[in-house]
């Protein structure tokens, strides 16, 4: 997905959540604040795997065969919304992992996760769903790990970096709903070491509220 695809579904998600305040004043009568948790899971695409694959392995006398770069991702977390429009929400995200395989047969394998923290808003379309918009920040850890029929000794690093993203939220009762969010997380490691590369996440995820 270009940038210039992520804007507009960015946009279109906005102009919805506009209309949907200002057709549904009922949506003012749900829940306005409290606690809530959840989890849940979907797919991740490590988008600039391929620059692992063809420089930073190649660089270190490792050819490589094929790059697959989606990983399957899960996610727990925990919140609180101070008013119906805003919260705060604090979790911790496991990417999966993208498989290189080495033309001598070996396998390695770029893994990232960590935990992050941002900020929620919340735009009521009707009584039951809302559309949110989040923005934030992650401390990622990213791994290439490597068999020993790689050929390469594996490589790790950390650090923190923004992410951003988009969903919507439906709430079967005032206390369980489910969100369906896509979400970005910008430069995520490091090219010296295990290779940097934003990452595409689709999910769907449970919460209850309190």
């Amino acid at each position: 997905m270009g940038s210039e695809q992520v804007i507009r579904m960015i946009l279109a998600a906005a102009l919805m959540a506009v209309l949907g305040i200002i057709a549904a004043p009922a949506a003012m009568a749900q829940k306005t604040s409290g606690f809530y948790i959840g989890g849940g899971g979907g797919t991740a695409s490590y988008l600039d795997l391929s620059n692992v694959c063809n420089n930073r392995l190649p660089a270190a006398g490792v050819p490589v065969d094929s790059c697959d770069n989606r990983g399957v991702a899960w996610k727990g977390f925990a919140g609180y919304q101070f008013i119906r429009y805003f919260g705060v929400e604090l979790g911790y995200y496991d990417f999966g992992k993208g498989t290189i395989k080495t033309a001598s047969g070996g396998q390695v394998e770029f893994k990232a996760r960590g935990p992050y923290a941002g900020i929620v808003v919340t735009a009521p379309m009707t009584d039951r769903l809302s559309f949110i918009g989040r923005v934030g920040a992650l401390r990622w850890s990213t791994k290439l790990n490597a068999d020993a029929n790689s050929g390469f000794p594996g490589a790790s690093d950390n650090g923190i970096n923004g992410s951003f993203g988009v969903g919507l939220e439906y709430m079967f009762t005032d206390t369980f709903g489910m969100r369906g969010e896509f979400e970005r997380f910008v430069t995520v490691g490091d090219d010296a070491t295990t290779g940097q590369t934003n990452i595409n996440v689709w999910t769907v995820s449970g919460l209850v509220r309190f």
